[in-house]
């Protein structure tokens, strides 16, 4: 549902229209107001791009170098997606996945391999950092490691005897100083240790696997050191790092990352045995500043923040990104409640100010205009500081809460003065004056909900005011737009709750205005624009001026944390930007420098600089704003890559733009053409001479099929026609202008000479299939030649060319099934679980040479059903009150979920709710001979291609689920046990045919777009509780926009969804309902009530023992297994199914 109010200075306002639209969700209800803060916004497209939460914000960039802005996402399960900014669809070789890995962080953009163009840098939870080409393809060793901090095991215990050694007193105070990050020899190189650590760890690779790294190679350490003194920590990064100039020499090329070390959970677990207890390894905690050279790639620089206790009142962690300074150097805040400055040229790092504990980010901005910088921080107690980079307090307030997207800064209401804008957690949004920390007049305004989410700062529609537009996500799926000038505030419902911040960018030039585009935590993107063809379209500004209003990441590469409202910046004038095709040595690069903030705040000079790529190619200074051209050199190769402008002002404020272009790439097919030439000239001449051959006439190459045979095959048409009705269809007479002339040969008779039309041997595509069986391959091959022109479609049987020939099919004696022509063998391989663990059982598959067919592989399962106290189950009938017996379809009722991931990306639905899918489509298919429903997954009837991993998952139910009792025990009697459970997968493995196999894998190597996608028909479940009481319930909306073909309702008891023993947890009661309705935009679609037919006349109908399986209830008259005689409108248990069409047929 994407629905829409306004409020004006928080009043909500009533009145509403339906409107209908072809938007990705069910219906669009806005609400219209009479004010003119009124929004005309709608969908423009939604993206799948995972199925774990977007947690980071998107990124708006033009990755394949098309100049056409596409958007970058990550999820939280490792899924890195880059979709069209037009469309939303995939480009070609996106998603990818980094298996095993969680990210935190939203990718960023850099010229790694120097080639021009940027790559995608990433950076994992636990502190991978990995690059990736603009088609998808990993740069397979180039991946650093963030190394462990190294801790002393006893660094919280004071020694007595050392109280007088002032070096002691030192580092206890200040016990960072004794903790420093583990060197690259302390990484584990042994083989033993690199293979069992890899093989039992997802968080670290060793060689041979696509993320393993020539810089930092073998495994990093964990735990208690091999001499017993020292800890190696684990490092996690939660926040997104920063490419910037750490060490001011002129080049963004420093990785800056924000590390916390602490162990988790599992970590914990996997320790213990190491001599270190779970509560001994909550005394490391740490954070640090980690700095990596893309360019040398080498770590260059580490600083080491502050070290605690996981337990301490304020704990070590540095839970936001830092902020670049201009002159170099990052400012950052911890958990501790201190302002940090880290600078290359600094051992230490500076403390700038304390305060309470700081959840959200420290910016770094001219809030004041008085053309310093300050710093600006909110803690956990509403406390808003603004110091200068001396430690001297400019201004400071309070507020009513804490903010954990911390502070932005902006020309809010279009005065031409900055003030400081914190949307805080109980919901308020806050703008203060940028100089003196007041709160501006009619701030701040409620919100009707809490905010996480960072607060866009942008302008919608660029040149309709000088106000800005802030954008604050909600946590309970809406937006809220709020406008600078006059507070008026429009909420929009997408349905969806967003984590991250919203971003803006001119994604579809020529478009009114900026798109928003918002991650979910469904794993879904949404893009939302202005509608098209308002009135305020007059308001459109010239060709890339808007994209000095966009906002396209949480924090800006160059700009930081400040909106200056396109005031200042840098762009590409109408000239450039349709230049695209760069030939020569020099090219013209066209820019306007803008720049119409205050007097007082203007700059005196503005800095250039030009990069292809990441090499500088051209810089300058100007005294004044203005458009200029410089003449630029081009690159030595032919090549396309990205031109990028970036400005710094007076005053450090700091712009770039950018641009992609090809250079000198026409240079091949021109010197292609030029050696066509003489060829071409040749043959023109050779034409001239010996003139052009006959239309028609067919040079035959090969042995001909000789005439007489030719006319005993013509009879033996006639014959077969007159034995055979089907084969008795006159051939179509083509027009004669269209009749083809067919040389026959006498043998000894010359090539090319003319005979006379031979219309009746046209065949028709049956006779043609009967003829071959009988003449056999040699004798065919010749006539399919002679025939080539002739014959309808012959693409098809030049296939199907092997035939074993002489024998006549009237004499055969058996059935011949139909052949797949495409498989040449298959076989089974039993594959055990990856561990003996059973929650979940884990099978792993490598990547196979071979074809993977998953529709034939199966799992075998040996369930032994015990007492906890080793004993029988006991299952007769005079042992009342302790009858225990499986529940119906025991196979599938005994698993609570199954994961499958194809090469680390997740396939099915996580909803724990597998055995009541299973059992649905067991009752949908009970007498269907073809067991096909839309509850079929349409991938798994695909091969998976050699090279995917697969992965499977097999969460299982608890006993009280799968086993039914005739009364609930008191306490739980079944035991599940690992040794009372063996699963064993037996992968069918498919050899293909030669000819099919070389066709699919030179489809893979030109596409894999195309040959390594999966179509899938999915199924979906949702659970919605009924409130006890309650005699109505309406879902809106259940699969988020998303069109069904089918809903099946079913309605359990609480008792048995959970798992009770007395309860059968697939009794699909009837409970009295009188009406379903389904109503998708507004029409009503009616709905069945589904039963089992026994009714089809046969002894034995499929799927009756399915549906009754290892229950019992065959053979007991009572019980609380669900029976086939309970089944049905009329009785105990039914479901409900609901058709999209009025005319599908009924399941």
């Amino acid at each position: 549902m994407f629905s829409k109010y306004s409020e004006y200075s928080s009043n909500r306002v009533t009145g509403a229209e339906v409107i209908a639209h072809r938007a990705f969700f069910l219906s669009f209800i806005v609400t219209l107001t009479a004010h003119d803060c009124h929004r005309n916004l709608e969908p423009m497209w939604q993206s799948d791009v995972g199925s774990s939460p977007v947690v980071s914000s998107a990124l708006v960039a033009d990755v394949n170098g098309d100049n056409v802005k596409d958007v970058l996402a990550t999820s939280l399960s490792g899924q890195v997606s880059v979709v069209d900014g037009r469309s939303g669809l995939n480009l070609a070789g996106w998603p990818v996945t980094l298996p095993g890995k969680i990210l935190f962080a939203a990718p960023l953009l850099f010229d790694y391999d120097n080639d021009g163009m940027n790559e995608l840098v990433l950076v994992t939870a636990d502190g991978v950092v990995s690059f990736v080409k603009n088609d998808g393809s990993f740069l397979e060793g180039e991946t650093f490691k963030v190394p462990p901090l190294v801790m002393k095991r006893d660094w919280f215990v004071v020694d007595p005897e050392q109280i007088t050694n002032s070096d002691y007193i030192s580092s206890v105070s200040n016990p960072a100083k004794s903790a420093r990050l583990a060197s690259i020899s302390e990484f584990i190189l042994d083989d033993l240790k690199d293979e069992q650590l890899y093989s039992n760890s997802s968080s670290d690779y060793g060689p041979g696997d696509s993320f393993w790294s020539k810089y930092h190679p073998g495994i990093r350490p964990s735990g208690l050191s091999t001499d017993g003194i020292s800890v190696f920590v684990d490092p996690h990064i939660i926040s997104t790092p920063l490419i910037t100039d750490f060490n001011a020499d002129g080049t963004e090329e420093e990785l800056v990352i924000v590390a916390n070390f602490y162990f988790e959970e599992k970590s914990q677990l996997a320790l213990s045995g190491q001599g270190l207890s779970s509560e001994d390894l909550q005394n490391y905690l740490g954070s640090a500043i980690i700095v990596f050279n893309l360019h040398t790639k080498q770590l260059v620089f580490s600083s080491i923040l502050h070290v605690s206790r996981k337990s301490s009142q304020y704990p070590a962690y540095a839970l936001s990104s830092g902020s670049a300074v201009p002159v170099g150097g990052i400012v950052v805040g911890t958990s501790s409640g201190t302002v940090y400055f880290v600078k290359s040229s600094l051992n230490e790092p500076l403390f700038l100010s304390t305060m309470d504990s700081l959840p959200g980010q420290v910016i770094v901005s001219d809030v004041n205009q008085d053309g310093s910088l300050e710093i600006l921080a909110i803690d956990n107690s509403g406390n808003i500081a603004c110091k200068d980079f001396k430690g001297k307090m400019v201004w400071e307030t309070t507020v009513s809460s804490s903010s954990a997207a911390g502070i932005r800064v902006a020309d809010v209401d279009g005065d031409g003065f900055m003030e400081a804008v914190v949307a805080t957690f109980d919901g308020y949004l806050w703008v203060l004056e940028g100089d003196t920390g007041k709160v501006l007049d009619g701030w701040p305004v409620k919100l009707p909900t809490e905010v996480r989410a960072t607060v866009l700062l942008t302008k919608l529609v660029p040149g309709e005011s000088t106000a800005a537009d802030i954008i604050v996500p909600l946590i309970e799926g809406q937006i809220a737009i709020i406008r600078g000038s006059d507070r008026c505030t429009d909420l929009i419902s997408v349905g969806k709750t967003v984590l991250g911040s919203a971003v803006s960018a001119d994604i579809v030039p020529g478009r009114l205005g900026l798109e928003m585009v918002l991650g979910a935590d469904d794993g879904t993107l949404l893009c939302i624009a202005h509608t098209p063809n308002t009135p305020t379209d007059s308001l459109a500004l010239p060709v890339g001026r808007n994209q000095l209003f966009s906002w396209p990441a949480e924090t800006l590469p160059c700009s930081g944390t400040t909106f200056y409202s396109g005031k200042v910046g840098v762009r590409f004038t109408t000239k450039s930007l349709e230049n695209t095709q760069i030939t020569g040595k020099y090219f013209p690069v066209e820019f306007e420098i803008r720049d119409e903030q205050p007097k007082d705040v203007k700059g005196k000079f503005y800095n250039l600089k030009i990069f292809i790529g990441r090499q500088l190619i051209f810089k300058k200074s100007y005294k004044s704003p203005g458009i200029y051209t410089e003449q630029v050199e081009v690159p030595s190769k032919p090549c396309r890559a990205v031109l990028v402008l970036k400005l710094i002002t007076e005053h450090g404020q700091c712009f770039q733009n950018s641009l992609h272009l090809s250079f000198n790439d026409r240079f091949n097919d021109d010197m292609a053409w030029l050696l066509l030439v003489p060829f071409i000239t040749t043959g023109c001449l050779l034409l001239i001479l010996h003139g052009w051959t006959q239309r028609g006439k067919c040079s035959i190459q090969i042995d001909p099929l000789p005439l007489k045979e030719l006319k005993d095959l013509k009879e033996k048409v006639k014959r077969e026609r007159q034995v055979n009705p089907v084969l008795n269809v006159k051939p179509t007479q083509p027009h004669p202008s269209e009749v083809t002339e067919v040389d026959v040969l006498e043998e000894g008779e010359i090539p090319h000479q003319p005979t006379v039309p031979y219309t009746e041997a046209l065949l028709t595509d049956y006779e043609l299939i009967r003829i071959g069986l009988q003449l056999g391959e040699p004798l065919f091959r010749k006539l399919l030649f002679q025939l080539g022109e002739v014959v309808e479609d012959l693409s098809l049987f030049r296939k199907l060319l092997f035939f074993s020939g002489d024998i006549s099919p009237s004499l055969n004696l058996f059935k011949v099934p139909p052949t797949d022509l495409t498989t040449a063998s298959a076989r089974y391989v039993k594959v055990p679980p990856q561990t003996s663990s059973i929650t979940p059982i884990q099978v792993y598959i490598e990547g196979q040479s071979d074809f993977i067919d998953l529709r034939r592989s199966r799992i075998e399962l040996e369930l032994s059903l015990k007492k906890n106290d080793s004993g029988n189950l006991t299952a007769r009938n005079d042992d009342v009150g302790n009858m225990l017996a499986p529940a119906n379809n025991l196979a599938h009722n005994i698993f609570n979920q199954i994961n499958m991931r194809c090469n680390g990306t997740l396939l099915t639905e996580q909803v724990n709710m597998y055995h009541l899918k299973a059992f649905i489509q067991t009752v949908i298919n009970h007498d269907r001979d073809d067991g096909e429903t839309i509850l079929a997954p349409a991938a798994w009837r695909k091969w998976i291609v050699p090279g995917t991993t697969l992965e499977f998952d097999f969460y299982l139910n608890q006993p009280d689920l799968f086993i039914n009792g005739e009364a609930n025990p008191p306490s739980e009697p079944v035991r599940l046990n690992t040794d009372d459970i063996k699963l064993t997968f037996y992968m069918c493995l498919v050899k293909l045919n030669p000819s099919i196999y070389m066709e699919i894998v030179s489809g893979l190597s030109k596409s894999t777009a195309t040959w390594g996608t999966y179509p899938m028909a999915k199924t979906q479940m949702r659970q919605f509780p009924q409130d006890n009481g309650a005699t109505y319930k309406e879902i809106n909306n259940p699969f988020n926009g998303k069109v069904h073909q089918k809903i099946i309702l079913d309605i359990l008891d609480t008792n048995a969804f959970n798992g009770q023993y007395n309860y059968d947890p697939l009794a699909f009661q009837k409970a009295g309902i009188q009406y379903v309705k389904q109503i998708m935009n507004g029409e009503e679609y009616p709905y069945e009530t589904i039963e089992l037919n026994s009714t089809n006349g046969r002894n034995d109908m499929r799927g009756y023992y399915r549906f009754l399986e290892a229950t019992g209830c065959l053979d007991r008259g009572s019980g609380n297994m669900v029976r086939f005689s309970d089944w049905g409108h009329d009785k105990h248990c039914t479901l409900f199914a609901c058709n999209f069409y009025h005319e599908s047929s009924p399941l």
